[in-house]
């Protein structure tokens, strides 16, 4: 949900309204509950951050499950991580030398020095209460020393020929809650000086807690995504994507 209609109306007015169009090859979702039933107990857990590795197709929720997917919940035993929640960075203090950073790049093997948090592709905190967002290799592209992702490319807008998305992502979930919009005068230096438009939500503050989320959920969104995907086709989300890069174009001009 928006911060308030009026929120909501100002996007419309100043964006959407010119962008909007019909999704061109939709994607159709089709949510099988057997699918779910016939899951181990262990899919059904519930976790704070799962790690998506790097692997190839796999052809049931299970298998993707028990290989593609691993929990990431330890996060919390290294000293400092989460400490610092009102900071836009909130698992680490801003400096990437920092010994929280050091460790979750030894953890999870990613080697450009820098660590990325990327909303998952589709999302925006302006539009939900719920979103996933994903840590990851800053780099990952250039870092072609780190395996591709089969699955985690389903996390990113569609990358040009010849990229990939590289090396082990992290996902987690968060429920988002008072959201409003900054006036200009309390925006930060760098909102100012990038004239920060209605679908950057750069000048959007928001509080917000992790919110659990499973293994099933999350390979189920991974599977069907990756089906659009090599289908050359859109799931209603991350068709989002698109728009908002038509928005912003007519935001600019």
């Amino acid at each position: 949900s928006y911060c308030s209609q009026n929120c909501q109306l100002a996007h419309w007015k100043q964006s959407h309204k010119k962008a909007c169009q019909p999704n061109p090859k939709p994607y159709r979702i089709k949510l099988n509950l057997e699918k779910f039933r016939v899951l181990s107990e262990d899919c059904l857990a519930g976790h704070e951050f799962l790690v998506v590795k790097t692997t190839e197709r796999f052809e049931s929720l299970q298998q993707i499950c028990d290989e593609a997917l691993e929990s990431a919940d330890d996060l919390f035993d290294i000293p400092g991580f989460g400490a610092n929640q009102l900071n836009v960075n909130w698992y680490y203090d801003g400096n990437q030398n920092h010994a929280v950073c050091r460790a979750m790049r030894q953890k999870f093997g990613w080697t450009s020095g820098n660590i990325g948090l990327e909303l998952v592709c589709g999302y925006r905190a302006a539009e939900s209460r719920i979103m996933y967002s994903c840590l990851c290799d800053d780099a990952f592209q250039m870092e072609t020393n780190l395996p591709p992702s089969y699955y985690g490319r389903a996390l990113f807008p569609p990358m040009p020929p010849g990229k990939h998305v590289r090396g082990n992502l992290v996902v987690y979930k968060v429920a988002l809650r008072n959201k409003q919009r900054l006036p200009q005068q309390q925006q930060s230096p760098t909102s100012q000086f990038l004239n920060i438009q209605m679908t950057d939500d750069a000048d959007l503050q928001f509080e917000f807690i992790l919110f659990p989320m499973n293994k099933a959920e999350l390979a189920f969104m991974l599977s069907e995504r990756c089906k659009a995907l090599d289908q050359g086709a859109y799931t209603t989300r991350m068709w989002r994507y698109p728009l908002r890069a038509v928005e912003r174009q007519i935001e600019n001009e």
